[in-house]
């Protein structure tokens, strides 16, 4: 009889481990391939991928995206990422950020992007190939502190980019 129970506890171990790797668990999300993922990190630099990985745990707070060959950010890339507080853009062949991108993110606090024209506490977006900024392009970053943007391309500033912008402290 103990031989048995011991079996049983074992098998239904074993098959709530399998339930968990496979993503049944409503609590647990899988890892995006082929990122790593440990805590609420979720490691994808320099991986060679061409878009942003679906499926990133909600609770993420930290995502590094840095030396891909990203070339565009949806509106939809970090949907329902409300935790992100830090966001790693760099290295990059980002041209082309679509309206709303960061709508969502309204923890974030850092974002490193270089060779992209992305927009959030303290913005890095020097050394890039900014060459226009759009109106409104840091519609929903009202935390912004610092933002920098020298050393771009800068030709275009449409009136009202800058609006929205009422806690910046250095430009």
């Amino acid at each position: 009889d103990r031989w048995e129970f011991t079996l049983g506890a074992v098998v239904v171990l074993l098959l709530w481990c399998v339930i968990i790797l496979m993503g049944g668990h409503p609590g647990v999300q899988a890892c995006p391939a082929p990122c790593s993922c440990l805590g609420n990190t979720v490691d994808c630099h320099g991986l060679g991928i061409h878009s942003v990985p679906k499926n990133i745990p909600r609770g993420t707070e930290r995502l590094d995206l840095n030396g891909n060959n990203l070339t565009i950010v949806t509106k939809t890339d970090f949907s329902g990422l409300k935790h992100l507080r830090v966001l790693h853009l760099m290295e990059n062949q980002i041209s082309n950020v679509e309206r709303g991108a960061f709508d969502e993110l309204k923890e974030l606090e850092r974002l490193y992007c270089l060779m992209v024209e992305c927009f959030l506490l303290s913005r890095d977006l020097s050394e890039n190939v900014i060459q226009a900024i759009p109106r409104r392009a840091f519609r929903g970053a009202t935390e912004l502190k610092n933002l920098q943007l020298d050393k771009n391309h800068i030709s275009c500033i449409e009136e009202g980019a800058f609006r929205a912008l009422r806690s910046l402290e250095v430009l």
